[in-house]
């Protein structure tokens, strides 16, 4: 699970966000210049700066909606991104919005019939739907494979195992299992495939001895393995709760947050 996430300081620092703003505003800057260009030179007019923005507010602004929207959900779904189904369903619901949205304004502005709107603007926007999760599948194709290769380290690392104990049981667990970390006193909670053992040692002594860039501390008590990590929630004094894939709430602090951020792409 990748947070490209990185990313949960300021909601205009989300990944959707960030795509949007650089791919359509440059777009529609492309196509503000390319209509006031057009007017003076081709039709003759004068520079029209009001009529070539609304000219794009118009034909295009709701992609500036509709982008973050169906990227988040992406991004919350990853794996369903290789769905062929998915996407074809995505491009069908992407080229829906984008013609109903402008199809509206049209009717709105111009009383033009509903019918020949929606013919009209149905082949530009399929043509952006596609290309908007193209553009998508490219850019996070690195995050993906960063992600498995972290995983293939793991897996060939020397140390695929620690002992551990539960009462007076001796325990071998495979450290991919491990969920999380939590320090409690002279041992460490190592929570693992939904079961709980302890090992005699410092929390920083412990993940020494794990997977680098796997395992990393988010909090003086408490570290995570990266694989598990859902979702974070960031609180309004500056720390954030992570939560698992087990559903389990992980506090991380302001002070281990820009540790935090740096296992991620920016």
């Amino acid at each position: 699970m990748i947070i490209t996430s990185q990313e949960f300081n300021q909601r205009t620092k989300l990944p959707e966000f960030r795509f949007a703003a650089f791919c359509w505003l440059g777009y529609l800057s492309y196509a503000f210049f390319y209509c006031l260009l057009y007017q003076h030179w081709v039709l003759g007019n004068s520079y029209a700066l009001i009529e070539s923005l609304i000219w794009v507010a118009k034909e295009w602004g709701s992609w500036l909606i509709i982008t973050p929207l169906v990227v988040g959900w992406m991004m919350s779904n990853g794996h369903l991104k290789s769905s062929i189904l998915i996407n074809l369903y995505l491009v069908a619901a992407l080229t829906a919005a984008g013609t109903i949205g402008r199809t509206g304004l049209e009717i709105f502005w111009e009383n033009a019939t509903l019918l020949t709107s929606a013919v009209k603007f149905v082949t530009p926007n399929l043509a952006a739907s596609v290309i908007t999760l193209l553009v998508w599948h490219l850019i996070s194709k690195p995050v993906k494979q960063e992600h498995e290769s972290t995983l293939d380290y793991t897996r060939r690392s020397t140390k695929k195992s620690i002992l551990v104990f539960k009462g007076s049981t001796k325990f071998i667990v495979d450290v991919v299992t491990i969920d999380y970390l939590k320090s409690a006193g002279n041992y460490v909670e190592v929570h693992a495939g939904g079961e709980e053992y302890i090992v005699r040692s410092s929390i920083v002594s412990l993940l020494s001895r794990l997977p680098t860039g796997v395992f990393i501390q988010v909090h003086r008590s408490y570290a995570i393995n990266i694989h598990s990590l859902e979702r974070v929630t960031p609180n309004n004094s500056g720390n954030a709760t992570l939560t698992l894939t087990n559903g389990v709430d992980v506090p991380l602090s302001r002070g281990k947050r820009k540790q935090f951020d740096a296992h991620f792409v920016n």
